[in-house]
């Protein structure tokens, strides 16, 4: 097994990972980064259809989130507002759909021009060459003498500090085995539910938002399914129209010939003629969820206590966004945890 070693390992290049990264890295600690993934971002997931970007993970940041419009500005990145105008719609079984005087499903918020996956892949083009070693899933991590072991298939890491930037019931106990840990946090960890883990995602793209012609916002609510709440997804180009719609996941009608069927309901017959259908089940995704959320998930534990301070002589940390004090489950909940790693790690010597 091949020996590396490294000041500082993170698990994980979603944008907590990788801006974390990107802070230690500028105060001269040399970092590793280990991404499981092909790509970055983790539930930041962008993709191209017909030269347009479409979100198939998050896809909004709201007003009075600094750390992301700071960081956006940062990364030399277009913003632009969430479309809102026109009237939504509804459904409930048995009855014809519903069309909204108004449109109560969104609010104001920002997306990111090409995606908001582009934040992560900006953090990763800032770092050194060699630092974000994609396709490398860790198979577990170990206390050392004076150090922590991370270990992949073909390889073992020693760190001075490993920092798990992937949700922690990814983690617990999965990589880091419960006893090695004081049992409020591993049952914690454990327990605290993944922002995302019970969601599927559809995108629906067209060649032009012709929702809006019509005067409708794009948006909807479903009693019927298999989408619950839809959204306009189109590009601030205008090249595209989309709509996007959250499922829960395992909902066995999650097939194209079901979501275009619920479109054309909520949206008309020119909704039956898409460019491109795009799903992603988020938890069946083993690199976003191993145990399934509880039906009951514990939203309480974000930012637990037991999550958000130093363990093994401050050898180990936890940094998702899952342990942010405050916008947990968001983009800047995840900025936030990599704030508080940083003065965590630097506190520490």
């Amino acid at each position: 097994m091949t020996q590396h070693k490294s000041s500082v390992a993170i698990i994980g290049a979603g944008v907590s990972g990788l801006a974390l990264a990107n802070s230690l890295h500028e105060i001269g600690h040399p970092v590793q980064v280990l991404e499981a993934r092909d790509r970055v971002g983790g539930r930041l997931h962008s993709i191209s259809v017909g030269g347009s970007q479409f979100d198939l993970g998050a896809t909004w940041f709201w007003p009075g989130e600094q750390r992301v419009i700071s960081l956006a500005a940062e990364l030399g990145l277009e913003v632009f507002g969430q479309w809102l105008q026109g009237d939504a719609v509804a459904e409930q079984e048995g009855s014809p759909t519903v069309r909204l005087n108004g449109n109560p499903m969104d609010v104001p918020s920002y997306r990111v021009a090409g995606g908001l996956a582009q934040l992560a892949i900006g953090l990763a083009d800032r770092l050194p060459e060699g630092t974000v070693e994609l396709g490398r899933p860790v198979t577990q991590i170990r206390r050392g003498e004076g150090s922590v072991l991370v270990e992949t298939s073909d390889a073992r890491l020693e760190s001075e500090i490993v920092v798990v930037a992937i949700p922690p019931s990814l983690a617990v106990p999965h990589l880091l085995d419960p006893k090695t840990l004081p049992a409020s946090v591993a049952a914690t960890a454990a327990q605290t539910p993944v922002w995302m883990g019970a969601s599927a995602k559809v995108v629906v793209v067209y060649p032009e938002p012709f929702w809006r012609e019509g005067g409708l916002a794009g948006s909807g609510m479903s009693y019927v399914g298999p989408l619950r709440e839809l959204h306009d997804m189109s590009p601030s180009s205008g090249s595209h129209g989309a709509i996007f719609g959250f499922a829960s996941t395992g909902d066995p009608r999650l097939t194209r010939a079901e979501a275009l069927e619920q479109m054309v309901r909520l949206f008309g017959p020119a909704a039956a003629d898409p460019v491109d259908v795009q799903i992603v089940d988020w938890g069946t995704d083993p690199n976003t969820v191993v145990t399934p959320n509880s039906p009951r998930p514990r939203y309480d534990l974000y930012g637990a206590p037991e999550l958000t301070a130093g363990l093994w002589d401050d050898r180990l940390f936890f940094c998702s966004t899952e342990t942010a004090a405050h916008n947990p489950g968001h983009v800047e909940g995840a900025l936030q945890a990599a704030e508080r790693t940083v003065s965590l790690i630097t506190a520490s010597g």
